[in-house]
């Protein structure tokens, strides 16, 4: 909620449409990853957590010529959290996304819901990386 809250109120498309200072691009990559649904928190161990993203269908073009897809079902103003994902058909429990997934190119399929889900994202293995305690 909050990524949508920051992404619909502090951006536009105006020429002051991008909050603080635009050095090196920053402001303009956050919020691209909050669009994806995807954030790289600590970009130095390749992972990113995942969000809800902000537009039910996006494709990266890889230099590899692989096509990332990020696909999300069941968007509506009620459905506000993560039921179930799958990665490239398959289920898929972690919190996060590895970059050596996106770069292999594929669909990540995110499916919304109005509750919490039960079972998604709830093992330890599940957080990222620095997450665990």
């Amino acid at each position: 909620e909050k990524i949508k809250q920051i992404c619909t109120t502090l951006y536009s498309n105006k020429p002051d449409g991008l909050p603080g200072n635009e050095d090196c691009g920053q402001m303009s990559a956050w919020y691209v990853f909050g669009v994806l649904g995807f954030y790289p928190v600590n970009p130095a161990n390749g992972e990113y957590v995942l969000s809800i993203p902000l537009v039910q269908e996006s494709a990266l073009q890889l230099p590899s010529g692989n096509l990332f897809r990020v696909i999300v079902k069941e968007a509506n103003e009620k459905n506000k959290f993560i039921k179930n994902i799958t990665l490239n058909g398959e289920p898929y429990h972690k919190l996060y996304i590895k970059h050596s997934d996106i770069i292999k190119g594929g669909i990540l399929e995110i499916t919304l819901a109005a509750e919490p889900s039960k079972t998604y994202g709830i093992a330890m293995e599940d957080f990222p990386g620095r997450m665990i305690k």
